[in-house]
């Protein structure tokens, strides 16, 4: 913003959070323009480090992009760059991009068979929707029409009918946070963006879940048992 490009304070910080990005990219090797997870997940105990996602390369794309904007530098466009076109190595080669048909997820955590977590792959699109924008990208384009009609196809999945579940191949429910703070406003952006009536709707439809005491009262009742069911699902 204006005000932060007159704040040098703001941008000493900025430039020093993104040149730390650009310079922990990978810069070789089959890895190369990711930002690599060096630990083992927790929560998919089968997905060992190193391994790479497609939030983080979406969020880091984004905040490189705005630094250089704020900034007035290119310095970060070479590492902006490889970050996008990490995007596309599929995940049977260990990246985050699944595709099946015509459906193009980015997965937020690449599974095999995949986990299709909403959050993640809206977070992922959005950092291609900006470098599309930033330099009127053909592929990043596609990529981002690609994606985003998947997930308005298939948002109906998420949906329990009382809650919205956290990714598509196990029935776990989402935290109230997340589907609070982060599915409903991201459905209400994506319906922004996209003139989106499916979105909207499903966004308006959750936000009546939230304030529904009967969802909630399902929620507690079939969450932990919902949970137990996806940790099955993933040895």
């Amino acid at each position: 913003t204006s005000a932060m490009k007159g704040d040098p304070e703001a941008r000493a910080t900025i430039r020093t959070q993104a040149e730390w990005l650009a310079g922990n990219i990978e810069t070789e090797g089959v890895r190369k323009g990711f930002w690599v997870h060096s630990y083992d997940n927790q929560k998919y105990p089968t997905l060992r480090a190193p391994w790479v996602s497609s939030l983080a390369q979406g969020n880091g794309i984004s905040a490189l992009l705005r630094a250089g904007e704020l900034l007035d530098t290119s310095a970060f466009d070479a590492a902006v760059k490889d970050a996008f076109e990490a995007l596309h190595l599929p995940t049977d080669a260990g990246g985050p991009r699944s595709v099946e048909g015509d459906e193009v997820w980015l997965e937020e955590y690449p599974l095999d068979p995949p986990a299709h977590v909403l959050n993640g792959a809206i977070y992922a699109l959005w950092g291609v929707l900006d470098f599309a924008r930033a330099w009127d990208d053909r592929a990043a384009w596609s990529l981002w029409r690609q994606g985003s009609d998947t997930i308005i196809r298939n948002l109906e999945a998420f949906d329990t009918g009382f809650w919205s579940r956290y990714e598509i191949a196990g029935p776990e429910l989402a935290s109230v946070h997340y589907h609070k703070n982060i599915h409903i406003p991201q459905l209400q952006v994506l319906g922004a963006l996209l003139d989106s009536p499916v979105a909207r709707g499903i966004a308006d439809r959750w936000s009546r879940y939230l304030w529904n005491p009967v969802s909630h009262v399902r929620r507690r009742l079939e969450g932990r048992r919902r949970w137990r069911q996806t940790r099955g699902l993933r040895p």
